[in-house]
């Protein structure tokens, strides 16, 4: 082994472990390129995460959305019940004043 050699480890695997003596040129131009494919695998993941971001921003904003729709629909279904209560109300009253009227008639013939 020449002086300056360093020794390189690669994982294999899980609890797989290959190991190589390299020069210091070799261990440098190694240990430039495990950089440059950990940089690379940085951008990947920030491009990812930036994906991610955008698409929870995107879901928060359509179940806001949804939920607005959501309580406009409720509201236009309590006007609705009301006023389907109002009319039944109005309906009942008019249908006892018919019902008085026929028995007004009946008593007085």
């Amino acid at each position: 082994m020449e002086i300056g050699a360093a020794l390189w480890v690669h994982v294999v695997g899980e609890g797989l472990y290959t190991v190589t003596f390299l020069s210091r040129v070799d261990a440098a131009r190694e240990a430039q390129s495990a950089n440059k494919d950990l940089s690379r695998q940085v951008q990947e993941l920030m491009a990812i995460r930036h994906q991610l971001e955008a698409d929870r921003d995107r879901l928060a904003t359509e179940l806001s959305d949804a939920q607005e729709a959501l309580r406009d629909a409720q509201a236009r279904l309590d006007a609705a019940n009301a006023a389907l209560a109002q009319l039944r109300s109005d309906f009942e009253h008019r249908l006892r004043e018919k019902d008085e009227e026929i028995e007004n008639v009946r008593s007085v013939s």
